[in-house]
């Protein structure tokens, strides 16, 4: 479904994040990575794509222009809203050998392992950062 639309499962994870349906639109490019756990260059690239694809684009921040929002175009929109009855009915054939309570567990456990694991990777970069400005030498 996805990749006969044209779209990698990374493009689809964008379009779900900044559509109007689902997402948040208008937020930056590095807000965009930290939803879909990647880094910085994997997201420029990623978004060049979508621009080139006609599926989002990027508008100059009025308080910051050295930022850029994104948001998704008509046409993107169109294409995720197409899309989502079909994803939304695979990940319901996903789930269906668990009952409704164990669907709230199991999602309950992947909200605990993702913020677990975002939280070690914010711990283990403020040690970085601490021990990187620890190393410098004043002048």
């Amino acid at each position: 479904m996805i990749g006969e639309a044209g779209l990698t499962p990374l493009q689809h994870g964008a379009l779900m994040h900044l559509s109007k349906l689902t997402g948040e639109p208008g937020i930056e490019q590095s807000s965009l990575a930290d939803r879909l756990n990647v880094d910085r260059n994997t997201a420029s690239l990623l978004v060049e794509q979508l621009v080139n694809k006609g599926l989002i684009e990027r508008r100059v921040n009025g308080a910051d222009r050295r930022a850029r929002l994104l948001n998704v175009t008509l046409k993107g929109e169109k294409l995720y809203a197409r899309l989502r009855p079909a994803y939304l009915i695979a990940n319901e054939s996903i789930l269906a050998p668990i009952t409704p309570a164990e669907k709230k567990v199991l999602i309950g456990l992947l909200i605990r392992v993702i913020d677990g694991n975002l939280d070690r990777e914010r711990r283990d970069a403020e040690r970085v950062a601490a021990s990187s400005a620890f190393g410098r030498r004043k002048p």
